[in-house]
C-alpha cells in the first residue's frame, strides 16, 4: 500500500496538477507520458483482474513484466513493456480514469 515507502515519482504523480508541469526525472517521462511503478499502483487493482485477463486473451500475466503508465488523463496497465510500445489492444489489461487513481492513493496515503 502506497506510504512512508512510495516512490518520489507517484509522490510527484498525485501532488502535480497537470503532467505538462513535471519536469524530473527524465528516464521515467516520455512525452506526455509518466511511468508508474507497478508496486504503487497494485493495492488498488483487484487480483482477479489479472486472472480473468489471462482466461479470457490466453496470455500469461506476470507481475514482474507489468508496465504501467499515466497518459492523456488514463492510467494504463499493460502486460509489458512491449505490448504498450506497440500499443497492443489485446495487451492492455486495465485502462482507468487517472483522477479515480489519484483519489484512491491520496485517500490510502493520508
Amino acid at each position: 500500500m502506497p506510504g512512508p515507502q512510495s516512490s518520489p515519482i507517484l509522490i510527484t504523480w498525485l501532488l502535480a496538477p497537470s503532467m505538462g508541469i513535471i519536469q524530473s526525472s527524465k528516464r521515467r517521462f516520455k512525452e506526455d507520458s509518466l511511468e508508474i511503478n507497478f508496486k504503487d499502483i497494485q493495492p488498488l487493482v483487484p487480483g482477479y483482474v489479472f486472472n480473468e485477463y489471462g482466461q479470457l486473451t490466453g496470455h500469461y500475466v506476470r507481475y514482474a513484466d507489468i508496465y504501467c503508465v499515466a497518459e492523456n488523463g488514463r492510467i494504463q496497465i499493460w502486460l509489458d513493456r512491449d505490448s504498450y510500445e506497440s500499443r497492443d489492444p489485446e495487451k492492455l489489461i486495465c485502462d482507468y480514469d487517472e483522477k479515480i487513481v489519484r483519489e484512491m492513493l491520496t485517500k490510502s496515503i493520508g
